[in-house]
């Protein structure tokens, strides 16, 4: 391994590390999630990115990813035992106003389109 590779992997991960719990601190203390709640990951792809965040205790809380990719939803049921939901064309979740407590979306506002 060359001295350049090995210092941007070894660079990367610190960052990212450092980032990861940055993110993790808080959202725990802005959105001050409570055992039981109902937390939405909107857009939330495979469910990686909250399955990180919510590590120390996930099933103290329902968990719910949405996405539009059938695949990506599997493995967030498969992986880490979440509850899913399949998003349409239109982003209409099968639920009533107020019934998550948390919800969380992460990097989609750029695969938002107008129509």
């Amino acid at each position: 391994m060359r001295l350049k590779q090995f210092i941007r992997g070894k660079v990367f991960r610190t960052y990212s590390q450092y980032f990861e719990k940055k993110r993790k601190d808080l959202f725990f203390k802005y959105m001050e999630p409570k055992p039981g709640n109902r937390v939405l990951d909107l857009g939330g792809n495979d469910g990686s990115r909250i399955a990180k965040l919510f590590s120390d205790g996930k099933n103290e809380y329902q968990i719910y990813v949405a996405d539009i990719s059938v695949t990506a939803l599997e493995t967030a049921q498969k992986k880490y035992g979440f509850n899913t939901v399949l998003l349409d064309e239109n982003g209409k979740i099968p639920f009533p106003d107020d019934y998550f407590d948390i919800t969380f979306c992460n990097s989609v506002i750029e695969h938002v389109t107008v129509n």
